[in-house]
């Protein structure tokens, strides 16, 4: 599974053993997939958890995890650097990308090209509607993507999830406890929760 986000715990000890490689394509420092916010860790951590009597199991506690650094600590990204990892992840034969980020406006055909090419490859490609209770942003937007919302524990949609017939499906996305820098845990909310 491909993370495009902030980076990882690669250190984690419930990621550790799932890591397997990673890009940083947010700065000449092509090795530092280190995230200093905590964003991409908790998503690797729903992914992946290692079942190891610690702390959490993710959803596919055996999946390898590929991490491309495609935003900053702050979240921001730029496309070119999106397109950089969705490119390096289908370079890298992985079977599913996911992506907890996204936009409320059309970045136009640069990354649609790329989300097509990772599907023209059978990538899965996984991607979180957005948190602004509107409509759901890109890439999710995307015919190729599957499109995630977030529900509650009442299994009704989060105040927060974004909403439309794009949307695929919809996973827990409220309190959702996962790793987090640096070995540690966290509850976060988001549909960048629900997606992974």
């Amino acid at each position: 599974v491909a993370v495009l986000d902030r980076g990882i715990d690669a250190t984690h000890p419930d990621l550790a053993s799932d890591y397997k490689k990673g890009m940083n394509f947010t700065t000449s420092n092509f090795t530092d997939i280190m995230d200093r916010q905590g964003h991409g860790t908790h998503c690797a951590g729903i992914i992946a958890g290692c079942d190891n009597s610690i702390g959490i199991v993710g959803v596919a506690p055996k999946a390898e995890l590929y991490i491309a650094k495609v935003l900053v600590d702050d979240g921001s990204g730029s496309v070119e650097a999106i397109v950089k990892g969705i490119d390096w992840a289908i370079s890298e034969q992985v079977d599913i990308i996911s992506m907890s980020l996204g936009s409320s406006a059309d970045p136009g055909p640069v990354l649609h090209n790329a989300i097509k090419r990772a599907h023209e490859a059978g990538i899965i490609i996984v991607a979180a509607t957005g948190n602004e209770n509107t409509h759901v942003g890109w890439p999710a937007s995307y015919d190729e993507v599957i499109a995630v919302g977030a529900i509650n524990q009442n299994l009704d949609r989060a105040n927060f999830s974004n909403f439309g017939s794009e949307t695929d499906i919809a996973a827990p996305g409220v309190d959702i406890y996962s790793t987090y820098p640096v070995g540690r845990y966290a509850k976060l909310s988001g549909t960048s929760m629900a997606a992974p």
